[in-house]
């Protein structure tokens, strides 16, 4: 029988953000990799929502280390990589004996903290890094983006078979954008409500800036760099 649901696991508009397939970004990565660190080996992964992209992360990078708080993603993460390294805490507390040639924080891994659990985390991640490594991250959103409500619905199938039917409500509040989720899953045993209410914040090109400087880093900023979505390239000095 699958393990039970969380709302982890079911991806939504507003942390798969449609467009680009999980291909696409992955192929985004590498070419900018390819570009900026080509002999890099060695990949340090802070992930919310671990997809299908981590396989394909895998065939790139001899090491891959995955850091969450969800224990969801990092079981979906052990699927889908087998030989990484695992790190089920906040990325603030991380604390690695090795160091990355590339880490990246995309989607929502870095979207549910304010503006100084971004700077730490920030700070951490790059921390973790071989001198002229690269830290990619993705604005989750930009701040004219995070000030309208919005509403939406999806309805598929997960891996495990089972039904999923969402809704998601989100609201601009004290600063950030409160997301309610709710979800019906159908599988053989019956039909359950499952839900929660999560922040998300918005930073802009300024904050991110300060904080790669703070972690002596510095910051290229590419309006379509992730298949088409905005990318924050931060390189350790």
């Amino acid at each position: 029988m699958p393990a039970e649901a969380t709302l982890t696991e079911f991806p939504h508009p507003l942390t798969d953000r449609g467009g680009p397939s999980p291909e696409a970004e992955v192929a985004a990565v590498f070419r900018l990799v390819a570009a900026r660190r080509p002999a890099a080996t060695s990949l340090l992964e802070a992930s919310e929502a671990a997809g299908t992209y981590l396989t394909q992360l895998g065939r790139r990078f001899e090491h891959v280390e995955v850091v969450t708080t969800a224990a969801a993603v990092g079981a979906a993460a052990h699927r889908a990589l087998p030989s990484a390294a695992i790190h089920e805490t906040a990325v603030e507390d991380l604390d690695l004996p090795r160091r990355f040639d590339v880490a990246t924080a995309l989607g929502t891994a870095l979207a549910t903290l304010p503006l100084s659990g971004l700077v730490s985390a920030v700070t951490v991640l790059a921390r973790h890094l071989n001198p002229g490594g690269l830290l990619l991250i993705e604005p989750f959103w930009l701040p004219d983006h995070a000030t309208r409500r919005s509403t939406d619905a999806r309805t598929g199938r997960d891996e495990h078979g089972r039904t999923v039917s969402a809704v998601y409500q989100g609201a601009p509040r004290d600063g950030g954008h409160v997301v309610q989720r709710h979800a019906l899953i159908a599988d053989h045993d019956g039909v359950r409500h499952i839900s929660d209410t999560r922040t998300l914040y918005a930073f802009g090109h300024a904050d991110y800036a300060t904080a790669l400087a703070a972690a002596g880093c510095g910051m290229d900023f590419l309006p379509t760099g992730l298949a088409g979505r905005p990318l924050v390239v931060g390189v350790r000095r």
